[in-house]
């Protein structure tokens, strides 16, 4: 049952391209909010033919596109990120699943820590390098111990 008394529902704004610089498909996006700067980092996969790159762009509050980055160019495929803001320590988590050249079939899970203005702060990291693979990965942030929490499926 809807209550009568809750605001009304925050306004969307006008549609923003956040990356026509080449022709390959851009894919599984997410979205993060840095609150000390008000503007939004953009994360996607930029799909090459033998390999996946993670790119990011800022966003300011008011739609207007500023830097953007590759988070992670590597051979073979880096795909589906994930995003968190820590206003604690004003930074990035961005997560995704990473597969090695063949005969490897298997991914893992890597991250990189990135400052609020795209900054890399530490190299790429491994967050679960097992047997088997770890995909389709999620980032959430908590505030109230100021850590991330990382979960994928295997």
């Amino acid at each position: 049952m809807p209550q009568a008394n809750l605001p009304p529902p925050p306004e969307m704004g006008p549609f923003i391209e956040i990356w026509t610089g080449d022709p390959v498909d851009n894919t599984t996006p997410d979205v993060g909010f840095a609150i000390h700067h008000s503007e939004f980092l953009v994360t996607w996969q930029n799909e090459h033919l033998a390999m996946t790159d993670i790119y990011a762009r800022r966003v300011a509050e008011d739609g207007s596109l500023k830097s953007w980055f590759s988070v992670i160019s590597t051979p073979w495929w880096n795909q589906g990120p994930a995003i968190a803001y820590t206003p604690m320590q004003d930074i990035y988590l961005i997560a995704y699943d990473y597969s090695g050249p063949p005969p490897n079939t298997t991914s893992d899970v890597k991250g990189r820590f990135v400052g609020w203005d795209g900054v890399y702060l530490f190299p790429e990291m491994p967050i679960r390098v097992e047997s088997g693979s770890q995909y389709n990965v999620a980032v959430a942030y908590n505030s109230q111990m100021d850590e991330f929490l990382v979960v994928y499926e295997n």
